[in-house]
This record gives structure tokens, C-alpha cells and sequence, in this order.
């Protein structure tokens, strides 16, 4: 099942077969906080060593990604392009 906040932005997006879930992901926009459209977290809920986070600068560009588990992946972006 899927929702959505009253301006479209996927809360939850899920699927299933049978009696086994595959796919579950919530999204955080920091609604409390201004909610300007970007995504800061998205959740595996299966998986939360796959749970994504991103962080932005001051024009709303993504500055980084990463996440947190067994194989932490970093990415960060700056006025040279993506930096590893």
C-alpha cells in the first residue's frame, strides 16, 4: 500500500506477494521543518542497513549521500563535482 502527504510526496511505498513483503520505503521531507521538497531520508524498512540520507546546501543542491550498515556508501558533491 502506498500514501502520500497532501502534496504528493510518497510517505510509504510498499509491495508484496503472497504473504511476503518486498518492497518497504518511507520518506522523510522534514515536514516539521519548512518541508522545501527535499527528501533527507528515505527508510528501508526490509533493510535498515540500506536506509539512504542526503544532506543539501545553501541553493538546495545535494551535498551527500549515504548510508549506514555493513558496507557504508559516501558520496559528497562540491564546486568540483562528486567527490568519493
Amino acid at each position: 500500500m502506498n500514501t502520500y502527504n497532501e502534496r504528493l510526496q510518497p510517505i510509504t511505498l510498499s509491495a508484496a506477494i503472497t504473504a511476503n513483503t518486498t518492497l518497504s520505503l518511507s520518506y522523510d521531507f522534514h515536514r516539521s521543518n519548512g518541508d522545501n521538497g527535499n527528501v533527507f531520508q528515505v527508510v528501508n524498512n526490509i533493510d535498515n542497513t540500506r536506509t539512504k540520507n542526503y544532506t543539501y546546501d545553501a541553493l538546495n543542491r545535494i551535498a551527500s549521500g549515504y548510508t549506514q550498515g555493513n558496507a557504508p556508501l559516501t558520496r559528497s558533491w562540491g564546486a568540483g563535482g562528486p567527490g568519493f
